[in-house]
């Protein structure tokens, strides 16, 4: 039973690492998107902004 409290706990403290992790990396893209440069209206070839 110890076994089975000592592996769920260990189990636990990974999932939560992963997702505090993951948060952190999907916060820091946020960042980088707000941060960016915005193109001027006409320029081609911007992936947001393409004129075929």
């Amino acid at each position: 039973m110890a076994q089975a409290n000592v592996a769920q706990s260990v189990s636990t403290a990974m999932l939560s690492k992963s997702i505090d992790s993951i948060e952190q990396s999907g916060a820091e893209v946020v960042d980088l998107i707000n941060s960016a440069d915005i193109p001027p209206a006409g320029v081609t070839g911007h992936v947001l902004n393409i004129k075929a």
